[in-house]
């Protein structure tokens, strides 16, 4: 009696491995250009843990940052437990084992892992794989799943290969975003040292008896160094002074500032121009440095 034969499979045509290769390899190409393309931080993260990481097979996904001793949760998707924005101690959860030997780390099935952090109480699996930047570790990247052993070692390879653009791309976003921040420090301090150099300023000119008196001064750059001044003397006189602190910004508009409270005090007190830049010289001699100075 003949037997009958038992179906079986047959397996993808070498061509369809080939495609799916390059298929995925586009993708990964796709995904480190769009976030490249990102320097803003926030929208970085969003897009990596709200997308990409969606469009590699990540039910769940998050990227922590190191902030000194803490976790910083700065993204994260599918998780319901924790919050954007939560902090905890690098010596807790699977990510403190990742950060501690910079290795990537699966744990195929989390309930047999006495470390695991749960984010979702139907996650089964989960791959954290370390953010590296010039040998130095400044976050995690992690990946989790609702079935148990969900991520293939070739999926962990491709996951691997986007954390490292996804590292290169968060550095860069946060040197922007450093950068950004002084540029901000640095006009603020300029708006400042221009007020005080403002207030400087006379406002009006002095009325005097066959004379008539006009002044501005107009700075090239954003606070520049030059500075006027009328100050009445007792005998009815004006003192009138033209002068240039070296420096910009700030220190210019404080070391500005203590030479014209120093002439202020001096001018009723000395004979002449000659004796109260004399003085005047002395006592800034003793008082700053001497890298800054003063042209009267």
């Amino acid at each position: 009696m003949a037997s009958t034969p038992r179906p079986f499979a047959l397996a993808p045509p070498p061509a369809i491995f080939q495609q799916r290769r390059v298929d995925v390899l586009l993708s990964l190409q796709q995904a480190a250009q769009q976030i490249a393309s990102i320097l803003e931080l926030d929208e970085l993260l969003d897009t990596i843990v709200h997308r990409i990481a969606v469009d590699f097979g990540c039910i769940e996904s998050s990227i922590l940052l190191v902030d000194g001793d803490e976790f910083h949760l700065a993204a994260v998707h599918g998780c319901t437990q924790s919050n954007k924005g939560e902090r905890w101690p690098v010596t807790e959860g699977l990510s403190a084992q990742v950060v501690a030997t910079g290795k990537s780390y699966y744990a195929p099935d989390v309930t047999q892992e006495l470390l695991y952090r749960a984010c979702e109480p139907h996650t089964r699996s989960e791959v954290i794989i370390p953010l590296t930047v010039r040998d130095q570790i400044i976050g995690v990247f992690g990946a989790s799943h609702h079935d148990v052993d969900a991520f293939p070692r070739a999926q962990i390879e491709i996951l691997k290969a986007l954390a490292g653009h996804i590292a290169v791309a968060v550095d860069n976003a946060q040197r922007f975003q450093d950068e950004r921040r002084q540029m901000q420090r640095l006009h603020e301090e300029q708006d400042e040292a221009r007020r005080i150099q403002e207030n400087l300023l006379p406002r009006t000119a002095p009325s005097l008896p066959g004379f008539q008196l006009e002044a501005e001064c107009v700075p090239a750059g954003a606070v520049g160094g030059d500075w006027y001044d009328y100050i009445p003397l007792s005998d009815g006189r004006v003192a009138i002074l033209l002068a240039d602190v070296s420096g910009k910004g700030m220190p210019a508009a404080l070391l500005m500032s203590a030479v014209r409270a120093i002439v202020r005090f001096l001018a009723p007190l000395t004979s002449g121009p000659g004796e109260m830049l004399s003085r005047l010289n002395q006592m800034l001699l003793n008082d700053f440095p001497t890298d800054h100075y003063v042209t009267m």
